[in-house]
């Protein structure tokens, strides 16, 4: 099997754990504030992260020769992540669903200038026929249209921009690495915020932010 035949499945692999966590997500938002979520989501990944470190490598993986880069990809999804379970607080979850389909769709048009990669007008066309289906599916301007579906667009370019930082540091940084600082950073940024909304999980719900961060790890 090629490597490129690999990529592809761990894409569609990932596009499936993504479905387990938005689902998960949108559950939970109807007990649990939307901040004291994220904030789980991004602390279960952490402890999940550690362990994968410790048995991968060490302390020798803490080191990254792209401290702000990788920073920046923790923000991006962050914000990606924040904004995704707020949408979902006000659209189905097929709705947002079918909005993050514009995730390669940004990642293919940012792609020429901030990676300097080359895209043929086939691809091109592609891009602007996949963002017509959106608009299709948003009907901005009808009676279908509701405004969380600019946050869920919002949150798709912040993933992509995640996905581009991811990129650059790809092959720089072991991916144990790359997978830490992100937690670190979501964890640390959404503590204080979910400080000011917290309430304490319960029951099944500890559950639930387990399947979250592990989908989410």
């Amino acid at each position: 099997m090629s490597n490129t035949i690999k990529a592809i499945l761990l894409i569609l692999a990932t596009m499936a754990v993504f479905t387990v966590l938005d689902a998960t997500a949108k559950y939970l938002n109807q007990s649990l504030p939307l901040v004291v979520t994220v904030f789980f989501r991004y602390a279960i990944a952490l402890v999940i992260a550690l362990v994968l470190l410790l048995r991968r490598g060490g302390v020798s993986l803490l080191l990254t020769r792209h401290p702000a880069l990788q920073v920046s990809r923790g923000f991006f999804l962050l914000a990606s992540t924040f904004l995704n379970f707020f949408a979902m607080s006000y659209l189905q979850l097929a709705q947002t669903a079918a909005i993050s389909f514009t995730v390669p769709l940004w990642v293919c048009a940012l792609s020429v200038p901030l990676l300097g990669e080359k895209v043929g007008l086939r691809r091109w066309l592609a891009v602007l026929v996949g963002f017509c289906g959106v608009l299709i599916i948003m009907r901005p301007g009808s009676m279908d249209f509701h405004w969380a579906m600019l946050v869920s667009l919002c949150s798709s370019l912040c993933a992509a921009c995640y996905n581009l930082a991811t990129r650059k540091v790809g092959g720089k940084d072991a991916a144990e690495t790359s997978l830490l600082y992100v937690c670190l950073v979501g964890s640390m940024a959404s503590a204080p915020v979910a400080a000011l909304s917290w309430q304490l999980p319960v029951g099944l719900q500890w559950l639930w932010l387990v399947m979250i961060g592990a989908a989410g790890a």
